[in-house]
């Protein structure tokens, strides 16, 4: 990916900086990140720890010495020979690109990720621009940087999962209109269908040790539809019966899963996890 972003600047004549952080990765891709650094225009940094996706996005911005941020996830690919000419000509709007998968299956073990993304990440920018703030993400993203500074990404999600969200919420409560485009990258980083659930569970771990947080305001947990479908669960007073399934039948209904990829399974898992969590924090 870095190398197809060196064509096309070089090939525009761009002023520009690549910046890459590593926080901890397997050596072998540190290796292969630090030889990126033979080109002039590659700074590559390795982080003293693991942390979060929020704190490795402002350490980014904050290093960044031009005016204008390109946010790229490390697992994307460039799959338009024209996708740096596409962001130049939106330079000083928020820009969004989107999200694309492969059309080929993968091995089935990674099977529920991808589906997952074509079914509910992969839309055209005609569709994202009815709901705009719902489709942000980082993984492929434009930005101003004196915007962003005032802003930033709240390192108070310190796990997997929805800081992107806050983020886009932040912007629309700011008034900040987000344009979108289409200039996908496609996302190869497909993890197994275990791991990927397991990322989903910490999102909502995380989630769930925010709702009493003084600085995360009601109305951003309002967005999020697992949590207006655990409100109403609330509403029906189900969320303790809910739980008590989920302990019961929970890691079977994981394993249900992980074997069928169902994405109607993986939401009634996802409110069980929920609900379970969420009784067990709130005692």
């Amino acid at each position: 990916m870095t190398e197809s972003i060196l064509h096309q600047c070089e090939e525009l004549n761009l002023v520009y900086e690549i910046i890459i952080a590593d926080d901890k990765s397997d050596l072998s891709y540190r290796l292969k990140n630090k030889d990126l650094e033979k080109n002039a225009s590659v700074r590559y940094v390795e982080l003293d720890e693991r942390v979060s996706r929020a704190k490795i996005r402002n350490t980014l911005a904050a290093m960044a010495q031009y005016s204008t941020l390109f946010f790229i996830d490390c697992d994307a690919e460039i799959i338009h020979n024209d996708f740096v000419a596409k962001y130049l000509q939106n330079q000083n709007d928020i820009v969004f690109g989107g999200i694309a998968y492969s059309t080929q299956k993968p091995a089935k073990n990674q099977r529920l990720r991808w589906k997952y993304g074509k079914k509910r990440e992969m839309s055209s920018a005609e569709t994202r621009m009815k709901n705009p703030y719902l489709f942000f993400t980082a993984f492929n993203v434009l930005i101003p940087k004196d915007l962003f500074s005032k802003l930033q990404f709240n390192e108070q999600f310190e796990t997997y999962g929805y800081e992107d969200t806050y983020f886009g919420f932040q912007l629309q409560k700011q008034g900040l209109a987000i344009k979108h485009i289409n200039n996908e990258l496609q996302h190869n980083g497909l993890c197994s269908n275990s791991e990927f659930i397991t990322k989903i569970e910490e999102s909502i771990q995380g989630l769930t040790s925010l709702l009493h947080s003084p600085e995360i305001e009601q109305e951003f947990f309002e967005t999020i539809k697992l949590y207006r479908t655990f409100r109403f669960c609330q509403s029906l007073h189900l969320v303790k019966a809910i739980a008590v399934l989920h302990k019961i039948f929970g890691k079977f209904l994981r394993y249900i899963v992980i074997q069928t990829n169902s994405l109607r399974l993986l939401d009634l898992y996802k409110i069980g996890f929920f609900c379970h969590h969420f009784s067990r924090y709130d005692k």
